[in-house]
């Protein structure tokens, strides 16, 4: 079965032109301001994985597809692509007019030559070899382990060249998988799944993205500026080639701590922030929209390494005996309260992940059946009671929790000491795992429900390893239809919550705010990236 789909979004097109013509013509072709935490670390797409790095290379590279606010898959490089009858093989079509931009060699103004090396599946081929290269150290290689022979060559030694990424010409690359993955296009869209050419990365000599000059662009931007520990200024692509042309003209990046950053914000000096709840309640200006996400779960993790804790009946009973309607009004502001993992800006392709009917949580609250738990894990570890355990917090939510301690106390007899503690203090307990159940916070890194679900495998402060869950997680991580992927995630998600290692409370708002009159940016609020290729500004 062979099929070509490539969605251009028509109502991004139709937006971007109308910006584009009659009185709204001024609000095209502005630079967008916005603030960076840091210097990016290093702009080669197969190793960054700071999110100033990949915010930078998100808008100078494009891949083989690009994604768009709504969650739909877009052209980038490729034009088309063919999907073998057995999902084993995707066939890409690249456009043949793709450059690459270099800042000291076709640079508008201060050029001195003309630089016009296509952009070429090979420069695919070589990107996903160097990606699963072990040599290449990439933080991502596991992640595109569906590809054919891409584990044996990442650890087991096989020759990058028996890699499942073949270019058979300039412009069509072929990619054969292990088994069919639901999640592969959206893999294309990675910032680690962006082209590198080869020549021009062994001429860098090992400097490849770790400053201007051996930096390219096959993207809507290139690098025009890079003062390292105060800005990167990225402007409009003149060799670039797309279906939907650049709006915006770039985008000043100055880099500002967060303080200065709602500084800016309030002094109405850039376009664009994310701010923490703390933070937005300190946003004064009004001349903001705003649109709040929901990225970050809290909750309370048990310390396995303890036996106590180790034991599934007890954590059980603990998570059983949580009524969350009674400590809802203990939340701390811009919080939701929930008893699931899986926060709300995860989304499968245009849908939260959290408001498909599959992925419902059920009610665990059960005093009897906790109660019974209990009696069942103090008898396996011949135990009578278990008391004066220790809860550390954030000293900022002790309310909160101890709200939740004074349930366990009715309901199960059982006494936890609060400990609050300052950041620094708080940090360190968690480091040394000090404690016997903590209050510690999952942030999604990703644009699946498997990539947050897959934190619980090997976290530092919690770790699921039972074999049900790790199943799940296999089954999810090569699912051959979407519906499989989220049936996967879903029964790891209830796996998760029935081994109780781990109890939800809630999830943590973010901001996403925007000056008045600034439109059309495509925000990813799962990895925080926002790309500026159809910005508009109205002043």
């Amino acid at each position: 079965m062979k099929r070509r789909i490539i969605c251009l979004l028509l109502c991004v097109c139709i937006s971007v032109m109308l910006a584009g013509c009659g009185g709204s013509g001024d609000a095209t072709g502005k630079l967008m301001s916005y603030s960076l935490t840091d210097d990016p670390q290093s702009l080669d797409p197969q190793v960054a994985s700071d999110y100033n790095s990949m915010l930078v290379i998100q808008n100078i590279y494009e891949g083989l597809l690009t994604k768009e606010e709504d969650g739909k898959l877009s052209e980038g490089v490729a034009t088309s692509y063919d999907v073998s009858d057995d999902k084993m093989a995707y066939t890409f079509h690249l456009r043949s007019d793709a450059k690459w931009m270099h800042r000291y060699k076709n640079d508008p103004e201060d050029g001195t030559e003309s630089y016009n090396t296509p952009v070429t599946a090979y420069d695919f081929q070589f990107a996903f070899r160097r990606l699963l290269n072990p040599n290449t150290n990439s933080p991502f290689a596991a992640n595109f382990y569906c590809i054919k022979n891409a584990k044996a060559v990442h650890e087991n030694g096989l020759s990058v060249d028996q890699l499942g990424v073949v270019a058979e010409n300039d412009t069509t690359l072929t990619v054969y998988l292990e088994a069919p993955n639901a999640m592969f296009l959206e893999l294309m869209t990675t910032t680690p799944a962006m082209p590198c050419n080869e020549t021009f990365f062994n001429e860098t000599k090992g400097r490849y993205g770790l400053d201007l000059e051996h930096t390219l662009s096959n993207g809507p931007f290139y690098m025009k500026e890079w003062s390292v520990e105060h800005y990167v200024r990225i402007r409009q692509n003149p060799v670039y080639q797309s279906a939907l042309p650049t709006v915006a003209s770039g985008a000043n990046l100055t880099i500002r701590t967060s303080e200065e950053a709602l500084e800016a914000l309030n002094s109405d000096t850039i376009d664009i922030g994310i701010l923490t709840a703390k933070e937005y309640s300190q946003l004064s200006s009004k001349d903001f929209v705003s649109k709040d996400f929901e990225n970050t779960v809290w909750g309370l993790a048990f310390n396995t390494e303890r036996p106590e804790w180790s034991n599934q009946d007890i954590r059980m009973a603990f998570m059983m005996s949580i009524d969350r309607n009674q400590y809802e009004s203990y939340l701390p502001e811009s919080t939701v309260n929930t008893n699931a993992v899986v926060p709300s800006s995860v989304k499968i392709l245009d849908q939260s992940y959290r408001d498909l009917p599959e992925s419902t949580i059920p009610n665990y609250y059960n005093v009897e059946q906790a109660r019974q738990h209990l009696q069942n894990g103090l008898a396996q570890l011949n135990l009578s009671d278990i008391n004066q355990k220790e809860l550390i917090v954030p000293e900022e939510v002790e309310t909160l929790v101890q709200q939740i301690s004074q349930q366990w106390q009715s309901n199960l007899g059982v006494y936890f000491k609060i400990t609050g503690l300052s950041d620094k203090e708080y940090q360190q307990a968690l480091k040394t795992k000090n404690y016997d159940c903590a209050l510690i916070s999952v942030t999604n890194t990703g644009s699946s429900p498997e990539d947050i679900l897959s934190q619980f495998l090997d976290g530092e402060q919690v770790q699921n390893s039972s074999p049900a869950f790790v199943q799940a997680m296999n089954r999810a991580e090569s699912a051959v239809s979407v519906d499989d992927m989220i049936s996967a995630c879903q029964q790891a998600e209830q796996i998760l919550l029935s081994d109780s290692v781990f109890l939800p409370l809630y999830f943590q708002k973010e901001y996403f705010v925007t000056r008045t009159g600034v439109d059309h940016l495509v925000f990813d609020s799962a990895g925080r990236l926002i790309q500026f290729k159809y910005a508009t500004k109205q002043k």
